[in-house]
């Protein structure tokens, strides 16, 4: 039987968020090749602009910045005249920007404030690159990382934007690199994962920041990666001699450091991962060997660590891409009989609260969602309705027929977004991104949301909807005067409770209402349904 792709609530919920579904306007803001593809890569946020890399057919591969003006857009230094320096990913800390590069006689760490005088060499060791894992980490207004220089192996650094003050923080492994990863705070502690020298092993450490108080944590897990922050701990994936690789937890001591559940018991391997933090519980992929690969979820104990989904029956659905917009969780999953496409969760049991968003390629194909985003309140991804690997530019509100296509008036181009969509980056207003909508090839786009009218924008900014989830009362406070009404929905459709609203305040008692999603839609005097909310009674 095919997944259920809308229930009646969510067709609630479509027809009035559709109402002030956002209207979106592209602007190619420069053609930075004319003769060919940039190809705008790496995209980072800095002070309200975008550092990224691109190529304009002249100088090679070098940084560039853009304030999403044509005239602000320019390249931020020719680092290496005699060809392309090709810098790697760019890292923001406390007001700078640090990335490698080499001009033909000084390679290593660069740093930027945003200018071109301010884009200088900085010193001779390189932040390693993993694709897997995270390399470099903000802590205490510093950059930490994984470093490598021409005296010693991959180790743990630190810098302040000096050169004095980019030092060696300790060398964990004095024979061989220690490769330290998977950088993660809390607690004014930086925990990683790197190589023990008393195991050789990869083990769990942490640190102040200093030399003497960078330690072993604990040996007991073994190669420890994926390490998230979630109510006070942090949870990672981890293997031992009895277990194979399963969820761990630690709060930051030996003792604290422990096993949180065996989700495939003996010594098979779950393979915990794509940790993601919402609705206070921690949601991620794993194999109990029954299931396969699916939906899993943790509020930090062992019984409640338990299977949250299984969308495909039998196989693996394989969620990835957690996004959060609003009151959903977006990601990408194979369904039964769907194949790969949009499905989203209110983060709540029931099988009602987590669905197919829209099946984009019908008839078990797949288009393949990718390169998930938040914007306006909304979601944006690309996708492909074609089954010949054409990437579109596609935006939802989490309902059906909210789901659709967006493109400029005039994009000749099939698939414009192929390889391009995951520089999605959000700079003041505007949404940038690579594209190839018409005869430019692959340049620097951006898309501004203009969806609600001055007295919608005016109104959503007075009023305040709280608590939400809630355990009984939410509460409706206007800013300034309103006049209107209130109507409740349940995941039925059906309208259990409306008032009218004739005070700056309103209350609203949901004490005889059993747990689950509920439909709040506010109107006006005339009738016309101005916002809706969707409310979890817990």
């Amino acid at each position: 039987m095919k997944i259920k792709k809308i229930t009646l609530l969510h067709a609630c919920l479509l027809f009035s968020s559709f109402l002030l579904h956002a209207q979106y306007n592209f602007e190619l803001i420069k053609d930075i090749n004319p003769n060919g593809d940039s190809n705008p890569g790496k995209f980072t946020y800095f002070n309200s602009k975008l550092i990224f890399t691109a190529d304009d057919g002249v100088h090679g591969r070098e940084p560039w910045i853009s304030d999403g003006t044509n005239a602000g857009t320019f390249m931020l230094k020719d680092i290496n005249p005699n060809g392309d320096t090709t810098p790697t990913q760019f890292y923001e800390c406390n007001g700078k920007v640090y990335f490698n590069a080499d001009d033909g006689v000084n390679s290593g760490l660069w740093v930027t404030d945003g200018t071109t005088v301010g884009t200088q060499f900085l010193k001779n060791v390189y932040i390693s690159i993993d694709i897997f894992s995270t390399s470099a980490i903000v802590f205490n207004e510093l950059l930490y990382f994984s470093g490598t220089d021409s005296t010693s192996d991959t180790e743990l650094w630190v810098t302040d934007g000096t050169t004095v003050g980019t030092q060696l923080v300790k060398d964990l492994y004095s024979s061989i690199s220690s490769n330290p990863l998977d950088f993660e705070v809390l607690n004014g502690n930086l925990y990683f994962s790197a190589r023990n020298p008393q195991t050789s092993s990869i083990a769990l450490w942490i640190s102040d920041g200093t030399t003497l108080g960078t330690t072993v944590l604990s040996n007991a897990p073994i190669e420890p990666f994926e390490l998230t922050a979630f109510g006070g701990k942090i949870y990672f994936s981890a293997q031992n001699n009895s277990n194979g690789i399963e969820l761990w937890s630690t709060d930051g001591t030996t003792a604290g450091t422990q096993l949180l559940k065996d989700i495939y018991p003996g010594t098979e391997s779950s393979r915990p991962f794509n940790f993601k933090v919402f609705n206070n519980k921690l949601f991620f992929i794993a194999n109990d060997g029954a299931v396969g690969k699916e939906l899993w979820v943790t509020d930090g104990t062992t019984a409640g660590t338990v299977l949250f989904s299984n969308l495909l029956t039998p196989g693996d659905s394989n969620p990835e891409e957690f996004t959060v917009v609003n009151n959903l969780l977006f990601f990408r999953a194979n369904g039964t009989t769907v194949g790969e496409e949009l499905f989203a969760t209110y983060g709540v049991s029931g099988n009602l609260n987590t669905f197919l968003v829209k099946d984009i390629l019908p008839f078990a194909g797949s288009s393949k969602p990718r390169f998930l985003n938040e914007y306006n309140n909304e979601l944006i991804f690309t996708a492909d309705e074609t089954a010949i690997f054409a990437y579109d530019l596609w935006v939802s509100n989490g309902t059906q027929p909210g789901t659709i296509k967006i493109s400029p008036p005039i994009a000749p181009n099939v698939g414009p977004l192929t390889d391009n969509g995951r520089n999605f980056t959000k700079v003041n207003n505007s949404l940038f991104f690579t594209a190839s909508f018409n005869s430019n090839g692959n340049e620097l786009w951006k898309l501004t949301a203009t969806n609600l009218s001055t007295s919608e924008f005016d109104l959503l900014n007075e009023l305040k909807v709280y608590p939400n989830p809630t355990d009984d009362l939410v509460t409706i406070q206007f800013q300034n005067d309103f006049k209107g009404s209130y109507s409740l929905f349940n995941q039925l459709g059906k309208q259990i409770l409306t008032h009218t609203i004739n005070s700056l305040e309103t209350q609203i008692s949901l004490e005889k209402c059993t747990s689950g999603m509920y439909l709040l839609v506010l109107s006006s005097d005339n009738g016309e349904q101005i916002q809706t909310y969707k409310i979890l009674k817990k």
